[in-house]
């Protein structure tokens, strides 16, 4: 090489040198680190099927059927019903339990008898056969219609 080149190497790589610690060059922005970013948790699994829909009346008085009188189940049944299925059959029970309720026991005979039920909240299965049955029956047919033409 001669010494000519080898001079103009060091020319030319003192030029860069001096560009290079020019105070009015501003350093290029660093790059952001990408190392430390987390990634989505995907050991957790989200329910996406749509919620069930709201029962109407005729499903709440079926489900209740099936209660034999337990007030949780009573409870869970009402709850799954829309709010037009509830106040349908909150309307169909009250119905039901006053006709219960009377001293006849439900039967509207005049035997003076106790009622079948004692309150409304009565679960015995004598109140309880007395609601189902007088809920189909010709006192509650109002409300009962009501019910079954809950859509």
């Amino acid at each position: 090489m001669s010494i000519r080149l080898f001079g103009l190497m060091l020319a030319t790589a003192g030029l860069v040198t001096v560009a290079a610690c020019d105070d009015d060059v501003t350093p290029p922005a660093p790059m952001p680190d990408l190392s430390m970013s987390v990634a989505a948790d995907l050991s957790v699994t989200h329910d996406m099927t749509a919620p069930p829909a709201a029962q109407n009346c005729l499903k709440v008085v079926t489900c209740v059927s099936g209660c034999a009188g337990n007030a949780a189940c009573v409870g869970a049944c009402v709850a799954k019903g829309s709010a037009s299925a509830v106040t349908k059959f909150n309307a169909l029970f009250a119905c039901a339990y006053s006709h219960c309720l009377l001293p006849d026991g439900g039967t509207l005979s005049a035997d003076g008898g106790a009622g079948s039920c004692t309150s409304n909240m009565d679960t015995s299965a004598n109140c309880q056969a007395c609601v189902g049955a007088q809920a189909q029956g010709a006192g509650c047919s109002t409300e009962l219609g009501t019910c079954l033409g809950d859509q």
